[in-house]
């Protein structure tokens, strides 16, 4: 019997681009972002989403509240 996986943890969010990057070396596209409400909405009003994919697993992911946006030049 073998020892069960560690659950990756993430490494790198980019709402701009709509993906995770997991400590897994996996990259999940986001497919939804939720507000407060449950109800779908853009990033802006999202306090969670949705990453993930049928090959590596479906994730919700908590948008903290004080998630800063880092913009790359």
């Amino acid at each position: 019997m073998f020892p069960p996986k560690p659950v990756p943890t993430v490494e790198i969010v980019n709402h701009s681009e709509r993906y995770v990057l997991f400590s897994d070396g996996v990259t999940s596209p986001i497919t939804t972002y939720f507000d407060d409400e449950g109800e779908e909405c853009d990033y802006d009003d999202a306090v969670v989403f949705v990453a993930g994919d049928d090959a590596h697993g479906w994730w919700t992911i908590t948008i903290p509240d004080d998630e800063v946006e880092v913009v790359l030049h």
